[in-house]
């Protein structure tokens, strides 16, 4: 991948992740249940591996929360450089909107998978999802923008 293209990866996964956390958080905060995709994936973590310590779960939470955004990013990228459509508000929040989609499905395994007790109000966790994700592709597209300005 080339330089250029690796800076504006780097810049829209970590705007559009930052955004989407941020959002997440202040969620759960008006709303009183965890929304924190970190924090979720942290708890499923900690529940299911006794030898991982918690400060450990913490870290690897925020790692692969980064990490998919950093995926999806990529997704993004090919599109955005190889296809008519271009980074913009619009395409950022119809490509968050798709990735809201795979991440429901992402989700809805990972608690299967691991009969995680983290969230008992999955239909929510999931519809604030779609908007998080519409979030994360717009901040995406603004922080694509801006990484090829460094």
């Amino acid at each position: 991948m080339p330089y250029m293209e690796t800076k504006k990866n780097i810049a829209a996964a970590v705007v559009g992740t930052s955004l989407m956390t941020l959002f997440s958080y202040l969620l759960t905060k008006s709303q009183k249940k965890n929304y924190t995709e970190p924090e979720v994936l942290s708890e499923i973590v900690d529940e299911n591996n006794s030898s991982v310590s918690e400060k450990e779960a913490k870290a690897l939470g925020w790692t692969a929360h980064y990490g998919v955004g950093l995926a999806f990013t990529s997704a993004y990228s090919l599109i955005w450089e190889h296809t008519s459509i271009k980074p913009s508000i619009a395409s950022g929040a119809t490509l968050g909107a798709l990735s809201g989609l795979l991440g429901i499905l992402g989700w809805s395994q990972l608690f299967q998978m691991h009969h995680s007790t983290s969230t008992t109000y999955k239909a929510e966790y999931y519809m604030q999802l779609i908007l998080a994700h519409i979030i994360f592709g717009i901040g995406a597209a603004k922080g694509y923008k801006l990484g090829s300005k460094f």
